[in-house]
């Protein structure tokens, strides 16, 4: 008697980010093993990356440099922003209204000031922006009608100090830490006033005799629920104080094992921060809460592939950026022109974040400016992200649209029989949005790690779903009104008897555009991997669902 033919459905495959650390003999079917230029969407399907899109217009000022740094000024007065760009040993104004182009800095500077790297960190105060980099003086911009770019007189920091590595603006003082003769020691300025660092409350701390395991540099500051944190490589200050600095100033807690590996991993969420360690991604909350170093880190699912990443790559190229419209926290390599994207809409049990990766980037950098716009630098210069492809300019002017290689493959799958051999006859793929292009379904057995089987279609759409949003018709027109239940694409409510009441009319405002493939497949093992790749154009991909239709054979 044939045996009758099975179906397994995996809703939403992927949903659960990378898992590279877990035995693929008991991984969960939610994750997989591969997820590049994927993110997780907000009804939490594995989707396509969206874009990255030019900003400069004039990519030939940065020469073969890519933009390392991105930094915003806000005048206070007027509220007019000014976008920083660094890179090619220059700082630039980036413009934010046409034409779009990088502004050389470098006439404005002081006279004789000589940049010798893009390593910048920007703070601002007031009305005025500061930079520091190791080994080179800082700089204080001010804006207005006239901007002007003066050397920050470090009076009262001493000399043998050097210059500092990092800053921050907070409690209405300037902090310099980092020294690149003494990076262990921390000074703030004069209360409102960062360029005065003699009078006015100003002051310095040595932080040697505090670390916790004995020694330690300070490699990055910040402030977090009235606390200023000091972050070292493996070790965590956390002083209490207010913009009476001298008087409340006062070591609360320390936080061994634990550190920032790379200031510029360093990125507010809104009510949290996110850093890079030697062992991971961590959440300062987490941390302040744990005290120890804890199991759960939010990159527990990706601890070696992350480590690797880390290992092979300068701690000065490590860059992180929190975007808050799609709520995930991105750290780029720069070397391996990659990422490690970590979605926050909602952690997993054990306290992880979904990861996926991105890779063969343009951009290295990001920054979430203060006019609520995430900026994206690298080669070419600023991008922001956006659409369904990567555009940018070449050196002659003209715009260059690359597809994005979305790629999935799943753990090995026993499709709940880990006993039987199993005879796959079908995989149906349901994708949501792509509108054109194909899909190559591959697969293979018994934990194989590069499936070699494939087939490729087009992607077509068969089915579109719209959006119901019923308004109340009239002058203004627009506005909500009670989702009453309908089929038709459009109605005007009937009159209830008594009062009159407005018209209630309806439409479809949005459209979903579902691809249903189907895969004739073949072959046999005790489990099966599976994996899709499609290079994204034009309209981003969420994976829907994936049905695999199977024979279940003998008990080995």
């Amino acid at each position: 008697m044939p045996q009758q033919q099975i179906n397994i459905p995996l809703p939403s495959p992927g949903f659960g980010g990378l898992n590279t650390e877990d035995s693929p003999l008991a991984s969960d079917p939610s994750f997989c093993a591969i997820a590049n230029n994927c993110t997780i969407d907000k009804l939490g399907r594995l989707s396509s990356r969206k874009g990255f899109k030019y900003l400069t217009t004039n990519p030939t000022a940065l020469g073969t440099s890519p933009i390392s740094v991105i930094g915003e000024y806000i005048n206070e007065v007027s509220g007019d922003t000014t976008l920083f760009a660094c890179g090619n040993n220059k700082i630039f104004i980036q413009e934010t209204v046409a034409p779009f182009e990088l502004v050389d800095q470098a006439t404005a500077l002081p006279a004789g000031y000589n940049i010798t790297g893009d390593n910048w960190q920007m703070a601002q105060l007031n009305d005025k922006m500061y930079f520091v980099q190791s080994g080179l003086p800082p700089l204080v911009y001010t804006g207005g009608s006239s901007p002007t770019w003066e050397l920050v007189t470090m009076t009262g920091i001493a000399a043998a100090n050097g210059y500092p590595n990092c800053v921050h603006a907070a409690y209405g003082r300037v902090w310099f830490a980092g020294f690149s003769n003494n990076p262990t020691s921390i000074s703030w300025s004069s209360i409102l006033d960062g360029k005065v660092w003699n009078a006015g409350g100003a002051g310095s701390l040595q932080t040697s005799e505090y670390w916790p395991s004995g020694y330690g540099t300070i490699t990055a500051i910040t402030a977090h629920n009235n606390f200023l944190i000091v972050f070292g490589e493996n070790n965590i200050l956390v002083y209490n104080t207010t913009s009476d600095v001298v008087n409340s100033l006062r070591l609360v807690d320390t936080i061994e094992g634990i550190g920032c590996l790379a200031r510029d991993s360093l990125a507010a969420t809104g009510e949290d921060y996110m850093f890079c360690d030697a062992s991971g991604i961590r959440s300062l909350n987490r941390t302040l809460q744990d005290q120890t170093l804890p199991l759960n880190d939010v990159s527990s699912n990706i601890r070696s592939d992350l480590q690797t990443a880390i290992r092979n790559e300068q701690v000065t190229t490590i860059n992180g950026v929190f975007h808050h419209e799609d709520s995930f926290y991105c750290c780029f390599f720069r070397s391996s022109r990659s990422a490690y994207v970590f979605d926050t809409w909602q952690p997993l049990q054990t306290g992880a974040f979904r990861a996926t990766r991105w890779e063969l980037l343009n951009v290295n950098c990001g920054f979430r400016s203060r006019s609520r716009t995430t900026f994206f630098g690298g080669l070419g210069g600023v991008y922001v992200y956006l659409g369904a492809e990567d555009v940018a300019l070449n050196s002659g002017g003209s715009s260059v649209e690359s597809e994005i290689l979305m790629k999935y493959q799943s753990n090995p799958l026993n499709l709940g029989s880990p006993a039987n051999i199993l005879f796959p006859k079908q995989v149906d793929v349901t994708l949501v949005g792509g509108l054109s292009g194909t899909l190559t379904l591959s697969w293979g057995f018994n934990f194989v790690p590069n499936i070699t089987n494939a087939i490729q279609k087009n992607i077509n759409i068969n089915t579109q779903f719209s959006n119901w949003t019923p308004f109340v018709a009239g002058a203004g027109g627009g506005v909500p009104a009670e989702p009453d239940i309908t089929k038709s694409a459009e109605w005007v409510k009937p009159t209830p008897p008594g009062p009159t009441f407005p018209a209630r009319v309806g439409q479809y405002t949005s459209t979903y555009e579902i691809s249903e493939l189907k895969y004739n497949v073949w072959g046999s093992g005790r489990n099966i991997s599976i994996g899709f790749s499609s290079n994204v154009k034009g309209s981003l991909i969420s994976i829907q669902e994936i049905n695999i239709q199977a024979l279940q054979g003998r008990i080995l």
